[in-house]
């Protein structure tokens, strides 16, 4: 089978076409999950937890920075805590965790998950 180079042209437009449907469709998930994060972390975490990522979701990627409330190696044990629980965050000093839902493979309730396990792992007795 013999193909031509607009038969070739067409089919890596259609290729392309498809990939930026595919990457547009990605990123709102991003934003939207990102977002969801956020304002869970803004409901729940609030006076335990700084958001110190910027707000608009056009000057950041799909991480967010939250700076623990807490002394260093209190910080240090939340993380640790939810790397035990399966989690992967990343830790930044002084006492800041990383968490970054990946649209590939993150759902809301993931989201959700991780903000009730910080909320136990930081809970102050009153």
């Amino acid at each position: 089978m013999e193909t031509t180079d607009q038969t070739r042209h067409a089919a890596a437009t259609d290729l392309h076409r498809a990939a930026l449907t595919c990457l547009a469709a990605l990123r709102a998930k991003s934003v939207a999950l990102t977002g969801y994060l956020e304002a869970l972390i803004d409901a729940r975490l609030a006076g335990r937890v700084t958001l110190i990522t910027p707000r608009d979701a056009d000057q950041r990627g799909a991480a967010l920075s939250l700076q623990l409330e807490c002394p260093r190696d209190a910080a240090r044990a939340a993380f640790d805590g939810l790397r035990a629980r399966g989690f992967v965050p990343d830790w930044r000093e002084p006492g800041v965790i990383r968490a970054a839902p990946v649209p590939f493979y993150n759902g809301f309730d993931d989201a959700w998950r991780f903000v009730d396990a910080l909320a136990a792992l930081t809970d102050r007795p009153p």
